[in-house]
């Protein structure tokens, strides 16, 4: 017995060793762990499918905002001090995962305000899991579940000594406790312009996230949980890619039951992502709007969050939807096309060159 115990001793204290040093470093900032200069203040995100759903554990926000990469770069709560507010943007987010994101919130945090970024390619009914998202990591008792990976997996170790070595070498901080994500760009350009064209022209039918989106938020409303949602900006060259791609008539019928669907459920719908002031900007001259064409910069996120948050509203950028003002909204939009055609013939033409050699 006494060689079965100095086995199993054996056995269990690297465990116990590697499980104390995840936990001390917490790369994710999921355990609460002190924070040291030098040793664990330079944080490592990793996979956000996978933490941020145990972050906001934690951190126990009052607003949420959901999206893509465009609200996760673009939306820094730090712009809305007097709000407790968690970025919970994600990469290429589907309509699929936000459904099981938001329930978890619903169901595991005090949140009072979803502050949702839609985004037309997130609508995509056949996109495939991402690494990492798992819909059984939910619920208040998500943490419990993780902690197995969260302490002993190689995939957590690497990254501790990630942290380990960036704060040591006093590395920059790009990613926020808040889940924002500081990010650098150039501005608006061609290459992003076709890039969306091609994600847009894999994406799958919309139907069955419209009807998720339609569940999720006639459960929020039941749980008297406010919802405002909002369409991020996308530059001009974006929505003409779109339309060369031959999107434009699905894209406005995806609109138009998105518009439906938010005014059923008394929700209200933003549109920041049309022909608009500051999405009409010469690329050229875009750097300070956009980090690249489909990411807004955070200067640009702070007018959405004033709007959105505080009601300070910006003449020329970001319109209220509703089925009533639908038509004329899409007549004005078409009218505000021609006159950036007109206003930006180099980017026009710079767009249509790229996407005639777009593969």
């Amino acid at each position: 017995m006494k060689y079965l115990r100095v086995f199993l001793l054996a056995l269990a204290l690297p465990l116990l060793l590697l499980a104390a040093f995840n936990a001390a470093i917490d790369p994710y900032g999921v355990l609460g762990a002190p924070v040291r200069p030098g040793i664990n203040d330079v944080k490592y995100l990793g996979n956000d499918r996978l933490v941020k759903p145990l972050q906001i554990l934690r951190l126990r926000p009052e607003v949420v905002y959901f999206g893509t990469s465009r609200v996760m770069i673009g939306l820094d709560p730090a712009d809305i001090p007097e709000r407790r507010i968690f970025n919970f943007g994600i990469p290429a987010l589907t309509i699929a995962e936000l459904d099981v994101y938001a329930r978890h919130v619903l169901a595991a945090t005090p949140a009072k305000l979803l502050v949702i970024g839609l985004d037309y390619v997130s609508f995509d009914d056949t996109a495939p899991a991402r690494p990492g998202f798992d819909p059984d990591l939910s619920g208040p008792l998500a943490l419990w579940k993780a902690l197995p990976r969260l302490l002993l997996s190689a995939e957590t170790t690497l990254k501790s000594r990630s942290v380990l070595r960036n704060s040591r070498k006093g590395e920059v901080q790009s990613y926020h406790p808040d889940g924002f994500v500081e990010a650098n760009g150039i501005g608006a350009d061609a290459v992003s312009a076709r890039y969306y064209a091609q994600v847009v022209a894999h994406k799958g039918p919309a139907q069955q996230s419209l009807a998720r989106l339609d569940a999720l938020l006639g459960e929020a409303g039941r749980r008297g949980i406010e919802v405002v949602a909002f369409l991020p900006p996308l530059h001009a060259s974006l929505l003409e890619a779109l339309r060369l791609q031959g999107e434009a008539a699905t894209h406005e019928a995806w609109l138009r039951r998105l518009v439906a669907l938010c005014e059923i459920r008394g929700v209200p719908l933003w549109d920041f992502a049309g022909y608009n002031r500051e999405t009409t900007i010469a690329m050229g001259l875009s750097g300070r709007t956009f980090i690249n064409g489909g990411h807004p910069s955070p200067r640009l996120g702070r007018l959405i969050q004033h709007s959105l948050l505080r009601g300070q509203s910006v003449p020329g950028f970001g319109e209220r939807l509703t089925s009533l003002g639908l038509d004329d909204y899409l007549t004005r939009q078409k009218a505000a096309r021609d006159l950036w055609v007109k206003a930006q013939p180099a980017d026009f033409d710079t767009v249509r060159r790229t996407m005639q050699i777009s593969p």
